[in-house]
């Protein structure tokens, strides 16, 4: 036999030590024994479980992530250094519904900071055990995880296995833990895109691209609260080009069309796909805006603190912007009073100005009045069927403008 390699375990465990442990336990050699310091005491290797990461040696347990002591290892013919596999540090790729509970609560500007991954989903069996007991985040089981085939898969009901057998783009996983990574927001769409209504998927693609996450709970008791955009139109379309043929690729691709960046609250939102999604799906079919875009305001005619001033649904070659004016907002007299500053300015920069309230958009009279004349100034006339356009604008309405609490709408 050669002579014993040997090196120092520590909290975290060295990728020499993970190199000299896998080349150890994994060797094809017969010769091949593996030895644990423990100070001056010399204990021969009994048995390694490659599932937990532990190795049991006369009834004692030593753990790679977190022992303290020395592996040697004693070569044969086969010696020499191995490339190297982290053991014991099991990684989780959560996915779908679990991925979207993450993107949701986390804060966009700390969890996409995370390293885009390279890796793929494991291919060594994963139980949840531990998982389930590290869950800083509190999110709800069963937890959907990817994994790359079905002999991956063991029973537990704390997770919902979601297979994945090909190969996925770099930057497709993000890194939120030292044993978590999370399916980006651009794969957690694709994700979903096979789970929602076309619908349902495209309220989502807004809500990734815009600037608010919808939060029940809210402190504000608005429904929802500020936040950076976790994606955008573009990235979308940039991912899909490479993961065509994947599952939900499809719908996914298909609500794209529909999509538009910077949406402000679910009501900016929801409006956008009343005026703008085509008459089978019970949209007016009018061109799609800008949403919050900057607009200059020549010097003379600014009477604003501010050097531009942002648009909620903008159309510009036609200088024609919808405001959405909400209750919460502009109740009060003094924002009612800048609000009027602001028309005044836009106006007279050649901005058409419309602006409707959540009670006129709650109105079916109201937002077809508004519609009207909207396709007059952006030169679309509307032409769609009676009865059929009545019964699905009612149902997109339905779907959009639920019977919740205010809070809920703005």
């Amino acid at each position: 036999m050669q002579e014993a390699q040997y090196c120092t375990f520590r909290p975290l465990i060295s990728t020499y030590a993970e190199d000299t442990l896998h080349n150890a336990l994994f060797s094809g050699s017969t010769r091949t024994r593996l030895t644990i310091h423990f100070g001056s005491k010399i204990v021969p290797f009994r048995k390694f479980d490659a599932n937990s990461g532990t190795m049991r040696a006369c009834g004692m347990r030593a753990y790679g992530a977190c022992g303290h002591g020395v592996v040697g290892r004693s070569a044969g013919r086969q010696g020499g250094r191995a490339r190297g596999r982290r053991v014991g540090a099991m990684e989780y790729f959560i996915s779908h519904q679990t991925a979207l509970e993450f993107w949701k609560a986390a804060q966009a500007s700390v969890a996409l900071e995370g390293k885009r991954l390279r890796k793929n989903p494991p291919i060594k069996p994963v139980d949840g055990k531990e998982l389930h007991v590290s869950n800083p985040w509190n999110l709800t089981t069963p937890m959907h995880i990817l994994i790359s085939n079905k002999n991956v898969r063991r029973v537990n009901e704390s997770l919902q296995y979601h297979i994945a057998s090909r190969q996925f783009p770099t930057g497709s996983f993000i890194q939120v833990d030292s044993k978590l990574a999370v399916s980006s927001p651009e794969l957690c769409f694709v994700q979903m895109a096979s789970e929602l209504s076309l619908i349902e998927l495209i309220e989502l693609g807004y809500e990734f691209c815009g600037r608010y996450r919808l939060e029940e709970n809210n402190k504000k008791g608005r429904g929802f609260r500020d936040d950076l955009p976790l994606t955008s139109v573009n990235k979308l379309d940039s991912y899909l080009s490479r993961v065509a043929g994947l599952k939900g690729s499809k719908n996914a691709r298909r609500a794209l069309r529909y999509l538009a960046d910077g949406s402000a609250s679910p009501m900016e939102s929801a409006l956008t796909m009343l005026l703008t999604l085509p008459y089978k799906f019970g949209g007016y079919g009018l061109p799609m805006p800008l949403l919050n875009c900057p607009v200059q305001v020549a010097k003379d005619a600014k009477k604003t603190s501010k050097a531009k001033l942002y648009c909620d649904l903008y159309w510009p070659e036609e200088q024609v912007d919808v405001e959405y004016d909400s209750d919460a907002y502009h109740a009060n007299p003094a924002r009612i009073s800048k609000d009027a500053i602001r028309r005044n300015a836009l106006t007279s920069a050649g901005v058409t100005v419309i602006t409707l309230s959540r009670k006129q958009i709650n109105n079916t009279a109201e937002l077809h009045r508004v519609a009207v004349d909207l396709s007059k100034l952006l030169g679309k006339r509307l032409v769609y069927k009676m009865p059929e356009f009545t019964m699905r604008h009612a149902k997109l309405r339905s779907h959009l403008l639920p019977k919740v609490p205010q809070e809920r709408l703005w």
